[in-house]
């Protein structure tokens, strides 16, 4: 089968040369290829294909015709005479002339040409000898001579056979002659002789082209010049590869000048340089053929043209060495592309994580002749994920020994990590077990819902839920069990909310002690109550036949009695009204303890209040033989608002204990004003007595209820320690504090500060 390629575009041109072959009955295959394609090296030139060339292709692509016709059948298609003549000085490059408008018999003849030049179709032709031959060589070597850029040919072994003018002055000012048997190695030094001979082993392995090399190259004279350089392989009469042919232009430094700038070659040197993985090309025999800065930074050479012809083992570790030459083998051999993590060590034995990938490239007939490797260095990424890793290890190593259940969830309440108190506490073997369920798993559903409805919200409004007390009754059929819940949201790398943290800790201890101290405070306020109920009940039942036993008494005593009937009188009275007071103090502390006692606000006269208990106490103090006075302060204010009763009855219950305690000396009532406020007057009590006196011991008890200073007291002087008990409550209802300065034997001073609001005129009302 033939293959003809058009390099021009011309649709009616191509179903012309259809219809004609199939008429004909040929065997072809057409295909139309852009020049530029060509000319970039994207569609390499065979030796069994037929290119059709119009008058607007051959000028603007004349030099890249040139190289291309050593190893192509090329056939010039013509409109008229003008692009015969216009032809005239580049004919040796066609093989054959066909007219625009042909006819079936043109048609026959340029296959008939064609069969002679390829001997059979597929067969390989005879490529630079048949057209070097069939052409004048003094016509062809002048032409070459006025073309403005370098060319050459080299055989196999790297000898140059042939040049043109330009090369010769270039490469040392020397006669075109003179170059042939030379090498590079003697018309540049080492360096400069490795970077111009770049692809030329792979060439003469694969038989591929490459152009649009962009070289600088630096003459032994010194001076530089920017080369874009082309290479093309070319074949003798059995069609093997025989040597290199090739051509370069300068590069313009002025921006624009230069074409061949956006070359494909060009374009990947440039995007080789500057991107920061390596990339790499080798050979079939792991060699480097190529490669960007960063590999050659990677295996320590200052620069990519160093590594040519070297391999993995002279920049790695032994180990590494071997590894990668098999995978790159196993490339080779069955065509199949890897990617993996390595930990490379180089030379100086340091060890870097790369991520590479290899992957194979192949020749116009399908065979691999290489490999092409990309790495990029992952070292810090690795590094820091595992670091990351250990964090983590140990954040679950954290939460595991933690006894109260931890747990991570997602946006839809999908468990995403655990620790094992919360696998325990839902009756599960491992953690794998509950990562991706929900609670709705575990739990019934109504408890599963609220824990939703709960965390549904969190996310929502972006709000943590802190210490919510929740029932945990898990599927695993445990007893009830209490849990102290905080859950937090928690935000995704973009900042949005993403899920839930959330710790429980159980606390079913505490709410059953909670619960037990619940029950036993109603217990006791149910007891305080019927105890209550019974001493106000008792007192009542009481107190009635006790006032009529009194009242007769006195009654009695108003009659005419004998000395000692008078006597036994006077004690039935003293002893009701002795019983009377103790039920009265009963009902107070009662009514204390259960918060029933309200303290009343009304205008009262402070000194009015203090002389009538003076009055009152006055007799009980002089039937001791013992002083009894108060000593008020002049700036004592006339009236206060307050409880005038209660306020008395603390007096009453000080001084007759300062009485009871005292068998010689005085019983004093102070009254101190102290000072006022916009609101209120701030005033000192005190009551002094020379009696017995209280050691720091006794004064610690001292304020309790049914507690008096020395136990023998209650034998000796009578009460039953509700007094004090019963002042102090009061004086705190009141917003002050009773408190005392003792000594034993050196008497007491019970003293209290109250503060009584300042009497308006609207309280007259």
């Amino acid at each position: 089968m033939y293959k003809l390629i058009q390099l021009f575009n011309d649709d009616p041109f191509s179903q012309k040369i259809i219809s004609t072959c199939s008429e004909l009955g040929i065997p072809f295959k057409l295909s139309q290829v852009s020049a530029e394609e060509l000319h970039s090296g994207a569609f390499p030139v065979k030796t069994d294909s037929v290119f059709l060339v119009n008058r607007e292709i051959l000028d603007t692509y004349y030099p890249q015709l040139l190289g291309a016709s050593l190893t192509g059948f090329f056939v010039y298609v013509y409109t008229g005479d003008n692009d015969i003549d216009h032809c005239s000085g580049s004919d040796f490059l066609f093989d054959h002339y066909l007219p625009y408008d042909f006819s079936g018999l043109n048609m026959k003849c340029m296959f008939s040409t064609t069969r002679k030049a390829f001997g059979q179709p597929g067969q390989a032709m005879i490529q630079i000898p048949k057209k070097l031959i069939d052409s004048s060589l003094n016509q062809i070597m002048q032409l070459i001579d006025d073309v403005d850029m370098g060319i050459f040919w080299k055989d196999e072994k790297g000898t140059y056979i042939g040049c043109n003018k330009k090369f010769a002055s270039d490469f040392g000012k020397y006669e075109a002659r003179k170059i042939i048997g030379k090498t590079n190695s003697d018309l540049l030094n080492e360096k400069e002789a490795k970077k111009f001979s770049v692809h030329e082993p792979e060439i003469l392995k694969t038989g591929g082209q490459f152009t649009g090399i962009e070289k600088e190259i630096i003459f032994n004279e010194g001076n530089r010049m920017r080369l874009l350089i082309s290479k093309y392989p070319f074949h003798n009469v059995e069609g093997k590869i025989k040597g290199v042919f090739g051509f370069y232009k300068p590069v313009s430094k002025e921006k624009g000048q230069n074409i061949d700038f956006y070359s494909n070659e060009n374009l990947l040197r440039i995007l080789m340089d500057n991107i920061p993985d390596t990339i790499y090309f080798k050979d079939r025999e792991s060699r480097f053929i190529m490669v960007n800065k960063a590999q050659a930074a990677l295996i320590g050479l200052k620069t990519p043209e160093d590594a040519i012809g070297k391999t993995d083992f002279d920049f790695f570790n032994l180990e590494h060495s071997k590894e990668a030459f098999a995978d790159e083998q196993r490339i080779i051999f069955d065509g199949k592309p890897i990617n993996r993590l390595e930990y490379v060590g180089t030379k100086d034995g340091k060890f870097r994580w790369l991520n590479s990938t290899k992957v194979p490239f192949f020749d116009a007939n399908g065979h691999v002749v290489g490999i092409v490797g990309i790495t990029r260095d992952v070292d810090k990424m690795i590094r820091v994920e595992h670091k990351l890793k250990a964090e983590r290890d140990l954040l679950q190593l954290l939460m595991d020994n933690i006894p109260s259940p931890i747990y991570f969830k997602d946006h839809d309440s999908r468990f995403t990590r655990v620790n094992k108190a919360l696998v325990m506490l839902l009756g599960a073997k491992s953690q794998e077990e509950v990562l991706g369920k929900t609670d709705f798993d575990f739990y019934p559903e109504e408890n599963a819902r609220d824990y939703q409805s709960d965390e549904v919200k969190i996310i929502e409004k972006n709000l943590p839920l802190i210490n919510k007390i929740e029932k945990n009754i898990p599927y695993s059929g445990e007893a009830l069990r209490w849990f102290s819940t905080t859950k937090i949201p928690i935000k995704n790398e973009e900042g949005d909310l993403a899920g839930i943290i959330g710790v429980s800790h159980d606390v079913t201890e505490q709410i059953l002690v909670k619960q037990n101290l619940e029950l036993a405070k109603e217990r006791a306020e149910s007891a305080s109550a019927a105890k209550s109920s019974f001493l106000s009940n008792m007192s009542h039942e009481i107190r009635t036949p006790m006032n009529g036993v009194v009242g007769m008494a006195e009654v009695l005593q108003m009659t005419e009695l004998t000395d000692d009937q008078k006597k036994m009188v006077d004690l039935i009275i003293r002893s009701g009204n002795n019983l009377l007071n103790l039920i009265n103090d009963i009902l107070d502390f009662s009514k204390i303890e259960n918060g029933k006692m309200v303290i009343e606000n009304q205008p009262f006269d402070v000194k009015t209040t203090i002389k009538e208990v003076e009055e009152m106490m006055e007799f009980s103090a002089e039937e001791k033989g013992i002083s009894f006075y108060s000593k008020i302060d002049t700036n004592m204010p006339e009236r206060v608002i307050g409880d005038s009763f209660r306020f008395k009855q603390i007096l009453i219950n000080l001084v007759s204990n300062a009485i009871k305690f005292t068998r010689e000396g005085e019983v004093v009532i102070e009254a101190d004003f102290i000072g006022n406020s916009v609101d209120s007057h701030c005033i000192v009590f005190k009551v002094c007595d020379t009696g017995i006196g209280i050691s720091e011991k006794e004064q610690e008890n001292l304020f309790e209820a049914f507690t008096q200073a020395d136990q023998s007291s209650t034998r000796k002087y009578g009460g039953t320690g509700l007094g004090l008990a019963i002042c102090n409550r009061l004086v705190d209802m009141m917003g002050g504090k009773l408190q005392v300065e003792s000594e034993k034997g050196r008497g007491s001073v019970f003293y209290f500060d109250l503060n009584f609001k300042k009497v308006l005129i609207n309280h007259y009302d």
